[in-house]
């Protein structure tokens, strides 16, 4: 027990999340990309990942952080499509 924490049942399940924005502003900047993977005692079980349309341009500093361009988005969803079959997962 850690802090209170049992980590014997987070060893059981858990769920890794990856997230990439457009940049590091609140307000200004946007989700990019979701992605997670859930682990059952330590093996992957089941994974989510989706490409999000962005609603402005992608940053060329982004672009070279993650390889995803502009063109990358032309057939991805919105974030309203996206986030409730991420929260569902």
């Amino acid at each position: 027990m850690v802090g209170g924490l049992d980590l014997e049942h987070y060893r059981k399940e858990l769920v890794a999340i990856d997230i990439e924005t457009s940049g590091l502003l609140p307000g200004k900047d946007e989700i990019i990309e979701l992605a997670a993977v859930r682990l059952r005692e330590g093996v992957p079980v089941e994974e989510f990942q989706s490409l999000v349309k962005p609603r402005g341009e992608i940053p060329r500093v982004i672009t070279r952080l993650t390889g995803l361009k502009g063109q990358d988005f032309r057939e991805a969803p919105a974030i309203e499509e996206v986030l409730p079959r991420f929260l569902d997962f």
